[in-house]
Order: C-alpha cells, then sequence, then structure tokens
C-alpha cells in the first residue's frame, strides 16, 4: 500500500480513538451524554480531558426508560427546536475538526512530497 493510504487509515484510526468515550456514551444512553460529548471534543486533546470523558462515559448510569419516557411525553415545539440545533452546533464543531484533520493531512503529504 502507499503511504497515502496508510496516513489515511491512521487519520481514521486516531479519530475512532479520540472519540471514543463520546461513542460509550452515546451507546450507553448515558445521563448526560451531551456532557461527556463536549468534554471529549473540547478536552480530548489533552491526555486528561480524554482520560475525564473516558472515566465519565464508562461510569455514568444509563437513563432509565421511565425518564426517557417522560422526556418524550413533555415535547413541545420548543424542545424539539432546541434538540435541533444543540446536534447542528456538535455537527459544525466536528465538522470543523475534521477539516483541521484533513488540513493536516494535506500539510503531511505536501512536506512528505517536498513540495512547500
Amino acid at each position: 500500500m502507499s503511504d497515502r493510504i496508510w496516513i489515511i487509515i491512521g487519520v481514521v484510526v486516531v479519530g475512532l480513538i479520540y472519540f471514543l468515550p463520546s461513542f460509550i456514551a452515546a451507546r450507553r444512553h448515558a445521563q448526560r451524554t451531551s456532557g461527556i460529548i463536549l468534554l471529549n471534543l473540547f478536552l480530548g486533546l489533552t491526555a486528561l480531558g480524554w482520560l475525564a470523558a473516558l472515566i465519565w462515559a464508562v461510569s455514568a448510569h444509563p437513563e432509565s426508560a421511565a425518564s426517557i419516557a417522560v422526556r418524550n411525553a413533555e415535547w413541545t415545539p420548543y424542545r424539539a427546536l432546541f434538540a435541533i440545533s444543540k446536534w447542528f452546533v456538535i455537527a459544525a464543531i466536528f465538522g470543523c475538526i475534521v477539516l483541521v484533520l484533513m488540513g493536516c493531512l494535506a500539510l503531511a503529504l505536501i512536506i512528505q512530497h517536498g513540495g512547500a
């Protein structure tokens, strides 16, 4: 395989490891999933922030079916708009991180091939 393929595979693997606490929290339906995702997103680059997000994701109690039912029963158009806008903001931040990683990848390829 070419070096570019290995670099792309490396970026994907690092991205998956970086967001591992967020994936665990979402999969376990942790009570404070959005807090874990934000901690992971903003402080995950530090070893302490990533470790804190991972511990929080693993130790967080899953949300009970009763609390999910109550939350869904109280659903209003305002809450729907707030939930949608919150996820748009998270998606925008995630998109910025992906763009930064792609820029780093492009810079690494340019440096590797001697162009500037």
